[in-house]
Order: structure tokens, then sequence, then C-alpha cells
């Protein structure tokens, strides 16, 4: 228990810690090409669209909030840029998901999420992407296209 919830608990005894659904969507993001990360963001888009439509899954996907802002104002797409904003948001999401799209197991952003995880404890979830990819963007993975 943190310091903070032993004196909101010794001032209001009938204050209880709410358990968070949120769940935060990670996903290899930066790159050279401003077309991949767009695509990236896509991606993020979809997932979190459909985790939340079909499944009812409390979903916050920082790509997909943050892309246009990024672009917009010329925001650094580092993940040293974005750590003390990422770990305030993981550490209070009942879950990390992972879309292992091409690199993630090699991307600085994507290996920082999951040791923040790691570190409160927050359980990782991986998601294979192929269910949300087209069928031109599958055969692009698959070298065919």
């Amino acid at each position: 228990m943190y310091k903070e919830e032993k004196f909101v608990n010794s001032v209001f005894p009938e204050y209880k810690m709410v358990k968070s659904e949120i769940e935060y969507l990670g996903l290899p993001y930066t790159d050279d090409d401003p077309a991949m990360e767009d695509w990236r963001a896509d991606i993020s888009d979809r997932v979190a669209a459909d985790l939340f439509t079909r499944e009812g899954r409390i979903i916050f996907a920082p790509i997909s909030a943050w892309h246009h802002i990024a672009r917009k104002y010329a925001l650094p797409g580092t993940f040293e840029y974005w750590a003390k904003f990422d770990e305030e948001f993981i550490k209070m999401s009942a879950k990390l998901l992972i879309i292992m799209l091409p690199g993630w197991e090699y991307s600085t952003g994507v290996n920082g999420e999951i040791k923040l995880a790691n570190k409160y404890s927050i359980p990782v979830e991986y998601i294979d992407p192929e269910p949300y990819l087209t069928d031109e963007e599958k055969e692009k993975e698959n070298g065919k296209g």
C-alpha cells in the first residue's frame, strides 16, 4: 500500500482502492519512414477498436491518442521522451498489451513498456496482429507484395 493510500484510508475509512480495468496497448512505432508510423498508428486504432467493441475491454492506446498530436507539433518519437508519460499510464493499468508487429522484440519503446509493466507487476499479453491486417498487408508480410 502506498503512503498516500494509507493516509486517505485513515482520513476516509469508506475509501476503497478501485482496481483499474484499463489495458495499455503498446506496439513498435518509431521509424525513419513516416508512412510506417502512420500504418502502425492505424493498426493500433484497429486493435483498440476491436478489443473495445467486440470484447468490451477498456483500452488506452497512446499511439492512437497521440500520433496525430505528435505529428502536428513535431514531438519526438523516442521512448526516452515518452517514458514518464508511459510509466504513469502503465502503473495504473490492469494489463499491458503488446501488438507483435515486425520488430516488436527489438523495439526500445516496447521493451521499455515491458520493463515498466514488470516493475509494477502488471501482466503482459501479446497480440498477434494477423487478424487485423488486410489481405494486401498480409501479402506484403509474406513477401508477395
